[in-house]
């Protein structure tokens, strides 16, 4: 088996994360498998489609606009980001919030 970026997180059980870009689900799928409650974010609605087929237990999949962070009333553990250039029309429009977005994996900060 090869290691996996996902072997240097910290345990996660009962953890809440937001998977921020989460695309089909992937990556939220094994942050589940890994004990994580999951929000996964992405402005793509077919994406999400596919990421609310899989039926993840403890995974909910939000539609939402990167570029204005919303509320999303929880208390965040912590965050994941895939927000490649490839999947972002103009990457500059997203450097406000990004600055905004390591406060929210802050311990008891809400999302």
């Amino acid at each position: 088996m090869q290691p996996s970026v996902f072997d240097a997180l910290p345990p996660l059980q009962g953890q809440t994360v937001l998977d921020l870009g989460c695309g089909v689900g992937d990556q939220a799928a094994e942050l589940v498998a890994r004990g994580a409650r999951v929000i996964g974010v992405d402005m793509d609605a077919e994406l999400l489609r596919e990421a609310q087929a899989k039926r993840l237990p403890n995974a909910e999949f939000r539609t939402d606009d990167l570029r204005t962070p919303a509320d999303f009333g929880v208390a965040a553990d912590s965050q994941a980001r895939r927000c490649g250039r490839s999947r972002i029309r103009n990457s500059r429009s997203l450097a406000r919030p990004a600055r905004r977005w390591p406060t929210l994996g802050d311990p008891g900060s809400t999302a």
